[in-house]
């Protein structure tokens, strides 16, 4: 079992959540049908990251779609780096895992639309460069 400080698990929880947050964001809909789809997806992810986030929620972040997009792309970077020290075979599945969450985001309500998919195309690159 991997250990994690508590600020790295914060880290982790808030790159997955507030990606799917960053796309409900995007193209503001249901936020409730939008979170609950997120929320189910966090919860089908493998039991090393579901062990790597903990079960805390996480302090996601607020104001302006810029401004999350800012901190959440941020944590993603961070997040790779935390598991690419601690857990490698974890930080390979992880960019896969975290689109699973926007896609079920963005697929809520049956309407992918095109600022979806531009926060979705974000978190990719986000997610490429680090690798």
């Amino acid at each position: 079992m991997t250990e994690y400080t508590d600020e790295e698990r914060q880290t982790l929880r808030t790159a997955i959540y507030g990606a799917g947050l960053l796309v409900s964001k995007a193209d503001p809909g249901s936020m409730e049908v939008e979170g609950s789809a997120t929320a189910t997806a966090i919860k089908n992810l493998s039991p090393e990251l579901q062990e790597a986030l903990g079960t805390v929620f996480p302090k996601l972040p607020r104001g302006s779609a810029a401004q999350v997009e800012e901190v959440v792309l941020d944590a993603l970077r961070e997040s790779v780096a935390i598991l690419k020290a601690k857990a490698p075979r974890v930080a390979r599945a992880f960019p896969d895992a975290v689109v699973s969450v926007c896609d079920a985001a963005a697929n809520a309500d049956g309407d992918v639309s095109r600022p979806e998919v531009a926060a979705i195309t974000k978190v990719k690159a986000v997610l490429a460069e680090e690798l």
